[in-house]
């Protein structure tokens, strides 16, 4: 009797085991959701242009000013999940980076909006062009110094203005208008203007303790 009481007590843990360990296993499913994780473009070689030719911001009340919709927002896929978009000077598609005009080559993501600082209160993805986009004919990915692509589930209080051609938006200034506010990106504070940088975290010092 002691022998079929203890072989039942047995059975009766190792279900209980079994049981947890599909539960772990279906949390640690669907854990990697959200989780900030090594992007394929990080391995990718990226050739840098200069950005001589684009507006830079000297205070954060004109980048404020300037900029349409201020939000706190993360991408929703990884960089290199989205094709490239190549536009000519007059903003008609074209084929290929080496037919596009200098500064319309990007690649367009949907941003989750997690808040609005600026603009459209009631809003839950802004679609944004990076000024990125691979380049086929040299296995490289292309952009602009100083700017930084930004990092699937990573979040960032985002200075944006509609695009003249495209339904998305443009980061409002290369070097400060993208800023990763909970720290799972600290990469991208290397691109930033260090004055601007400053300036902006003490305005915004509330949701950068809120975000992390």
């Amino acid at each position: 009797m002691k022998k079929i009481i203890t072989l039942f007590i047995i059975a009766i843990l190792c279900f209980s085991l079994a049981s947890c360990a599909k539960t772990i296993d279906s949390n640690t499913a669907t854990a990697p959701e959200n989780e900030v994780t090594t992007e394929p473009f990080e391995s990718m070689e990226i050739s840098y242009n200069q950005m001589s030719m684009f507006k830079t911001y000297d205070s954060l009340d004109e980048l404020t000013e300037r900029a349409e919709l201020i939000v706190i927002a993360s991408p929703e896929k990884t960089f290199t999940d989205e094709a490239p978009t190549f536009l000519d000077i007059n903003g008609n598609p074209v084929d290929s980076y080496e037919q596009a005009s200098n500064g319309n080559r990007f690649t367009k993501r949907q941003f989750k909006v997690y808040k609005v600082l600026k603009g459209d209160k009631n809003l839950k993805e802004v679609t944004v062009a990076e000024t990125f986009a691979y380049n086929e004919s040299t296995d490289k990915i292309v952009g602009f110094e100083g700017e930084y692509i930004a990092k699937k589930n990573a979040k960032y209080l985002l200075f944006l203005i509609p695009s003249n051609y495209t339904d998305s938006y443009y980061v409002t200034c290369y070097n400060v208008g993208k800023i990763n506010i909970d720290g799972k990106d600290p990469n991208c504070e290397q691109v930033v203007d260090n004055k601007m940088l400053n300036e902006i975290k003490k305005e915004y010092k509330n949701e950068f303790k809120e975000t992390k």
